[in-house]
């Protein structure tokens, strides 16, 4: 790193800082209270079941809420 120009370090260092805050957009709300990150993928995780097994949903839903089975996995 000793060998970069200034400027070349500087503008490293903002790319990663660009990489690193897109990347806490993108799960920030897995972290958040009440989660709902994890909420909406465990919903349309549920949606997509439902569309290929409803009866695997219904026994899902009947027997354990889905969203107290589905982080398990």
């Amino acid at each position: 790193m000793a060998d970069l120009a200034e400027t070349s370090r500087q503008q490293l260092e903002a790319d990663c800082f660009w990489c690193f805050s897109k990347l806490l957009d993108g799960i920030q709300d897995n972290y958040t209270f009440a989660q709902p990150g994890i909420q909406q993928r465990i919903g349309s995780l549920k949606e997509l079941i439902s569309r290929i097994d409803c009866e695997l949903v219904i026994t899902l839903d009947c027997s354990c809420h889905f969203l107290l089975f589905v982080p398990q996995f």
